[in-house]
């Protein structure tokens, strides 16, 4: 239908911002044509803008009663509705809306963000995932406001990594200078362990921004995770250096530094040491005094951003802390994540949990001080989203590490690290800030988490394979050295490397030459993406023995291969993260694939390459002999950890 003359001079005004104009020439038009939609639409945006929702309401309700009123004005009607606090008749108008015109992306994205706010979750994400399909580049939402942001980012929270990803590069791209808009393309990158492309928006924000404190972290992180260690250690001591990006850099370069092979032990902890010294207080607050009777009615704390996303730290703590509640031990967990997932679900029906994500230092140590906690324990060392600093305020008599971080946390104000005698024995106790606290048997427990298969087992023909699931910052020089002899001791093998940086085929290409450089031929070599959790387990029936990184060993992954049936070689390192596989063979009885030196690794990985068929037919017996050893008697751990905490209370 063509339209008078008046519309369009109508539309240009209310482009150009002469609304008062812009109104004047609707309201014409409406006095000839009472039912002309455009009209009816474009007055109740004015109106809206101007200030006046119910003339807004009015225009928008006699539009929508037109039989051919299109799907923005029933858009436009479900804003106004959310507008005016009525959730209810804003979604039925959004849905009319997608009815009337299925392609309009902002009407799927407020309506998932509306369902989101109504306690429907699984709708919502169902609209947000279409809305992210439908967004046009020069959508208006993603150019400015808050919607697309959030809906990105819930996106994100409920694993839609692609959608989210999309999402946030529409947003990034419509908004070039804003630095929120690449910090979080960038964070999405790193979730789905796209770090080359990660870093592109990093840097995006350090050209904005060079003292920007969050890409000062990032980007050495996105380099360590690339296997550019040198670059990496290069760019964290940079942004130490700068005080506008020190505090942000601290732990990431602590938790860095264990993966490279051409420290000492005593020179990691010391670089520990000297930097956590810049969280002392002036005036620290004395601690609480110990409560009286603390040892018969425990009340433990934990702090942790670790309880989500299926996070190792969530799968080894989970069975611990049901045994410990059965114990009538009183727990609370203090969770520093932003977000709420099915994990976060889970531990909540587990332990008190308090969501202190954004809380200053002080307060968070007041909460504490009033929760009366007895020893409160750090279950991220200086992994991501760690709250050490705080404990620079004393918040609890008796302070303790464990699990999350497989080293000396460095820091004054921890008491104790909770380990056992293979990762830290007697004689490496000076390697450590804190005492230690030491286990009978392995300074964790494995039990199953949801979703872990058992062994089916291997068929019996084809060559061995060696294999590992380890994250790539393991997969450094040391290790890629280490395992190139292996391979040439083993002529006929092939080697399995899963993880996430292998998403990214320039990844696999500079792994392939990396190996190269060893001597190792490219088709020896298996490279594989990462999968849902359930799926990546069953790589495990892909290959025959799994092989340990030096110098930060596998901890998660050597508990998973060990209950799948797969025996583990390791070395045998000079400190905790490089003792950790030698605690777990240990504990689960396999301490003869334990070695000592590098040739000892080599010896022990041939030997079981020649055992090969019956190590693919013995892998239920493994799994069984694992299943009942210290490593998975979850109730002699919990009894014994709660004796060490009865003893320093």
């Amino acid at each position: 239908m063509s339209q008078p003359p008046e519309f369009e001079a109508a539309v240009r005004a209310q482009a150009a911002g002469r609304l008062a104009e812009a109104e004047a020439l609707y309201k014409d038009i409406l006095a000839r044509v009472p039912d002309h939609a455009g009209a009816l639409a474009n007055l109740a945006v004015i109106a809206r803008r101007a200030g006046r929702p119910s003339d807004a309401l009015a225009y928008l309700t006699l539009a929508a009663r037109l039989p051919d009123a299109p799907g923005e004005v029933f858009f436009n009607l479900g804003n106004l509705h959310a507008d005016r606090g009525e959730p209810d008749r804003a979604i039925a108008a959004l849905e009319t809306a997608i009815v009337r015109a299925p392609e309009l992306g902002r009407a799927h994205m407020k309506l998932g963000l509306l369902l989101h706010d109504c306690g429907r979750p699984e709708a919502s994400i169902e609209a947000l995932v279409r809305a992210a399909q439908l967004m046009e580049p020069n959508e208006p939402a993603l150019s400015a406001g808050t919607a697309a942001p959030r809906a990105a980012a819930l996106l994100w929270s409920a694993d839609k990594w692609p959608e989210a990803i999309g999402l946030f590069k529409a947003i990034a791209a419509a908004r070039p200078e804003e630095i929120a808009a690449h910090l979080n393309l960038g964070l999405a990158l790193v979730q789905a362990s796209h770090h080359l492309d990660a870093l592109a928006a990093f840097r995006r924000v350090q050209t904005i921004d060079p003292d920007n404190s969050d890409a000062a972290a990032a980007i050495p992180n996105c380099l360590i995770n690339t296997g550019e260690q040198e670059k990496a250690y290069q760019a964290y001591e940079a942004a130490l250096a700068n005080p506008a990006t020190r505090a942000g850099t601290l732990s990431a370069y602590c938790m860095a530094i264990l993966y490279d092979g051409a420290r000492s032990p005593a020179e990691k902890l010391q670089v520990h040491r000297d930097l956590t010294a810049d969280w002392r207080l002036p005036d620290p607050p004395a601690r609480p005094t110990r409560r009286p009777g603390a040892a018969r009615s425990l009340r433990i704390g934990y702090v942790t951003a670790d309880f989500t996303r299926a996070h190792p730290v969530a799968q080894f703590i989970a069975p611990v802390l049901k045994a410990h509640a059965e114990m009538g031990i009183a727990q609370t967990a203090y969770l520093n994540a932003g977000f709420v997932d099915g994990t976060t679900s889970r531990m909540k029906d587990l332990v008190r949990t308090v969501n202190v994500a954004g809380w200053p230092d002080d307060h968070l140590a007041n909460q504490i001080r009033q929760d009366g906690i007895d020893l409160l324990i750090d279950l991220s060392g200086h992994t991501r989203g760690n709250r050490l600093a705080m404990f620079a305020h004393h918040p609890a008599p008796v302070t303790a590490s464990m699990i999350g971080y497989p080293h000396s946390t460095g820091f004054a104000a921890i008491d104790y690290l909770v380990a056992d005698k293979e990762t830290v024995p007697e004689a490496l106790s000076a390697g450590c800030s804190e005492a230690i606290l030491r286990l009978p048997h392995s300074f964790l427990c494995f039990a199953p988490p949801p979703g872990m298969p058992v062994p089916e087992g291997r068929h019996p023909e084809g060559p061995p394979v060696f294999g590992s699931l380890n994250h790539l910052p393991k997969l450094g020089p040391e290790t890629i050295a280490l395992w190139a002899d292996v391979l040439k001791a083993v002529p006929h093998a092939r080697l399995l490397l899963k993880c996430g940086a292998f998403s990214e085929g320039p990844m696999r290409e500079r792994f392939r030459d990396r190996f190269a450089e060893c001597g190792i031929a490219p088709g020896r070599l298996i490279f594989e993406e990462p999968q849902a959790f359930g799926e990546a387990m069953g790589a495990y029936e892909r290959f025959d023995i799994a092989l340990d990184p030096i110098p930060y060993n596998g901890g998660t992954t050597t508990a998973h291969a060990l209950w799948m049936g797969v025996p583990v070689v390791t070395l045998t390192g000079g400190n905790f993260c490089g003792r950790m596989g030698r605690s777990l063979l240990a504990a689960a009885g396999c301490a003869s694939t334990i070695a000592g030196d590098p040739d000892g690794y080599v010896a022990v990985a041939t030997r079981l390459a020649g055992e090969v068929d019956r190590l693919r037919r013995d892998r239920r017996a493994l799994h069984a002999a694992v299943r009942t050893s210290p490593l998975c008697d979850v109730a002699a751990y919990s009894e014994a950890l709660a004796e060490l905490y009865r003893s320093v209370v």
